[in-house]
């Protein structure tokens, strides 16, 4: 409004009024729009739920991400005609639609399994309260004007990043409900269903605990109702937050080409990708230092007080997600030097900070002072044999953590040949060597952040190899991190300093994704949706180990686990066994509990005038050429025709201990078998005692010679009753005998490429 204007009479009231009437317009313009995208949302969150497709919850969710590019066009565009770049309104929409979808999943939620509502009345809620805080902020923030010279959010960028975190969501929705995964689900149900608060979290090396944050953020996937597999990828899209956080805190160390860089260099598969796949508390381990690094850039540049405190509650949070973190203590520690030497610090300010780095292990502090085990369970740690370090340990580990888990995946899971995968491998290593000179040459230009970096890398690796004998897969994700980002900003900067074009580093990274990132992630999916992970425990639990030889292994996956709830519950009177029974014993039973609290189910045992069904993996079953009887998840489902050994029989879930069986690395001992072959019938040999004894060692006879197994895989040996007229003996070796199951059943016809008895 002009000077004249405000001088004339009335002119405040016209200005006003004119005001008023823009208003109104743009309110009825976001009305449109807004239920043009409430009839996207409303179609498929029906069309889902109706066909049975999904339920109401899930189907919400996507409804409301199939709304958001008709919503983003249409405000940007029409309803607030914003002169703001397309690029930077559409991150700023992003995440305004993340708080909208948070709210909507918590009203759906609280309403649906909360309160028992049906769930259309629940979401017309939702659509009145969700659209009034878009409106605010959209109108406040996403699409006004760019104000600041401050690194934009560029459309490659965006679409590369939101691929990056889809690929790893989609890992963590087939992930593998393991037994770690299942206790930590199971102890998060009970502080649901007994309405308490756990003071500690996970068992640490059998000896700590850590804080109970992870439990508390697992309670309050399941109250909203998640189970497992809402759960799992809800903690993979928290966990996909690493691509943003190190993206733009890259953009805001050397610019948008270190930012990228350093973003693609962590979806590259090594053994960080193992988190998305053996999912626990150290998936998160990524975001908080992803956190930790943007929050202390911003203090060093600017020595704004609130960032330290960010800094110093996400590297809590990132000790919390594992302690090894802490031999990366350089990095906060400098960036907080470097924002103190800008401007100094308040006692206030240091106190907020403190209070903000001990908040995270507060409650597990008060249990262990209660409990007067502060430092017994440090000292317990100090005295294993584990903890037994070494420094010849630290140039394997930085193989491990350059080419070594990229040729792992490479050969052992999407099987490349050896010498290509030496090709990227190594090729993968000069590049981040080359990235390493680029930031010393920085740090002799000045670049003190590059310092701090190089500082955290030279110390945490050492630190590494000391405190521990063998290195698993999570324990080592946080060094790589720095790692990473540290030959990120060497190669970003020298982009940068020669004035790079960002379509260049654009395409580099797309080129790394398709060519390594999607084939790992379609592999193991594809693994996953057949039960027949090619799982080995050596190196995946030790890193600087020699590959230990592969065997299928059939393991259930948390989007299998709906499958499994569901018949599970329908099923509430079956005894179950074979590889599917392992699972349900491993896992606690937990996806049954969440979805009916199913109390009645049986694992293994002779349970007369019961149904008995042997669930094995899909390709064993292909392999033996029998149909499922009912599929669940990665599982063929078919009745048992025997039962040959008396088994204990188990009810998953009753024992809470960890591990629910009880664990025998002892003695083993020797039983023996006679079994009456059945021409038509397989002869099913389980062992349910996985990561609690000793693989068994099974030989078996029929007269003077020896039968070998016609399929096996880590869980299950399946043998030919018609290759022996007489009975057959089984003599079965292990600590935990009583365990190894026996059951037959009847065949279909006779698999092709089986050695035929003469």
């Amino acid at each position: 409004m002009s000077q004249s204007e405000w001088r004339t009479p009335g002119g405040w009231r016209n200005h006003t009024w004119r005001n008023g009437i823009k208003g109104s317009s743009r309110l009825m313009r976001y009305g449109v729009a807004g239920l043009c995208s409430l009839l996207v949302h409303l179609l498929v969150l029906v069309a889902l739920v109706e066909s049975g497709l999904a339920a109401p919850v899930p189907a919400s969710v996507a409804g409301f991400a199939a709304s958001v590019a008709v919503s983003f066009i249409l405000q940007h565009r029409w309803v607030f005609r914003s002169s703001a770049p397309l690029a930077a309104s559409f991150g700023r929409f992003l995440v305004v639609v993340v708080i909208g979808l948070l709210l909507n999943v918590l009203i759906m939620s609280a309403g649906v399994n909360g309160l028992g509502l049906y769930y259309p009345l629940v979401q017309m809620v939702a659509f009145a309260a969700v659209p009034v805080s878009n409106y605010l902020f959209n109108r406040a923030w996403t699409f006004r004007a760019k104000e600041s010279s401050a690194p934009g959010w560029p459309a490659a960028d965006m679409l590369l990043l939101c691929a990056m975190s889809a690929l790893v969501v989609l890992l963590g929705f087939y992930s593998i409900l393991h037994l770690d995964l299942a206790r930590d689900l199971n102890m998060a149900a009970a502080m649901v269903a007994d309405h308490s608060w756990l003071l500690k979290g996970p068992e640490l090396a059998g000896s700590m605990h850590l804080g109970p944050a992870w439990y508390w953020l697992l309670a309050l996937l399941q109250f909203l109702g998640l189970e497992v597999a809402g759960s799992a990828a809800a903690v993979a899209c928290l966990a996909s937050l690493q691509f943003w956080l190190v993206w733009r805190a890259g953009c805001e160390w050397h610019g948008p080409n270190t930012g990228l860089l350093a973003a693609v260099l962590l979806a590259v598969p090594s053994w960080s990708l193992y988190q998305f796949v053996l999912m626990t508390h150290p998936v998160l381990l990524g975001t908080c230092l992803a956190a930790t690094l943007l929050a202390g850039i911003r203090f060093a540049k600017t020595g704004r007080g609130s960032q330290l405190v960010l800094t110093a509650l996400f590297f809590s949070l990132a000790v919390h997600a594992h302690p090894a973190s802490l031999v990366l203590a350089a990095m906060p520690l400098g960036l907080a030097v470097l924002g103190w030497s800008r401007s100094g610090l308040s006692l206030y300010t240091l106190v907020l900070a403190a209070v903000a780095g001990l908040l995270p292990f507060a409650p597990v502090m008060i249990d262990a002072l209660q409990s007067a085990e502060l430092f017994s369970g440090l000292g317990d740690y100090l005295g294993q044999e584990q903890s037994r370090g070494s420094l010849s340990a630290v140039l394997p580990l930085a193989w491990a953590l350059s080419g070594g888990g990229l040729k792992y995946w490479l050969v052992q899971i999407l099987e490349w040949p050896q010498w290509l995968a030496w090709v990227l491998a190594v090729s993968y290593t000069l590049a981040l060597v080359l990235g390493l000179v680029g930031s010393a040459v920085r740090v002799r230009q000045g670049d003190r952040i590059s310092l701090v970096m190089l500082i955290t890398v030279a110390s945490g690796l050492p630190g590494l190899a000391m405190i521990r004998a063998f290195y698993p897969y999570y324990m080592v994700s946080g060094a790589g991190f720095c790692l990473v980002v540290l030959a990120a900003g060497g190669l970003g900067s020298w982009l940068e300093r020669r004035h790079a074009k960002r379509m260049f580093s654009a395409v580099a990274a797309a080129v790394v994704l398709m060519v390594l990132t999607v084939p790992a992630a379609a592999v193991t999916v594809g693994y996953q949706r057949l039960a027949e992970w090619p799982f080995a425990t050596m190196p995946v639990f030790n890193v600087i180990a020699r590959p230990a030889l592969h065997q299928p292994h059939p393991f259930l996956s948390v989007r299998g686990a709906a499958d499994s709830a569901s018949w599970l519950c329908s099923h509430d009177h079956a005894v179950v066994h074979g590889a599917y029974a392992v699972s349900l014993i491993h896992s606690y039973g937990i996806e049954g509990r969440l979805h009916c609290e199913l109390n009645r189910l049986r694992v293994g045992g002779q349970h007369r005038g019961q149904e008995h069904w042997l669930g094995l993996a899909l390709p064993m079953l292909e392999k033996l050429k029998l149909p499922a009887d009912e599929r669940v998840g990665g599982f063929g489902l078919v009745r048992v025709e025997r039962v040959l050994t008396p088994a204990p029989a188990l009810r998953p879930g009753d024992h809470q201990e960890y591990p629910p069986l009880p664990a025998n690395f002892g003695t083993p001992v020797v039983r023996r078998h006679n079994v009456n072959a059945g021409a038509h019938e397989w002869l099913v040999l389980t062992d349910m005692t996985f990561g609690v004894a000793r693989p068994a060692e099974v030989v078996v006879h029929c007269g003077e010679k020896t039968i070998s197994p016609v399929a096996s895989d880590r869980m299950v040996r399946v043998y030919d009753g018609a290759r022996c007229n007489s009975h057959l003996v089984f003599r079965i070796e292990s600590a935990l005998a009583e365990y190894i199951t026996l059951t037959a059943v009847k065949k279909v016809g006779v698999a092709s490429g089986l050695e035929q008895p003469p």
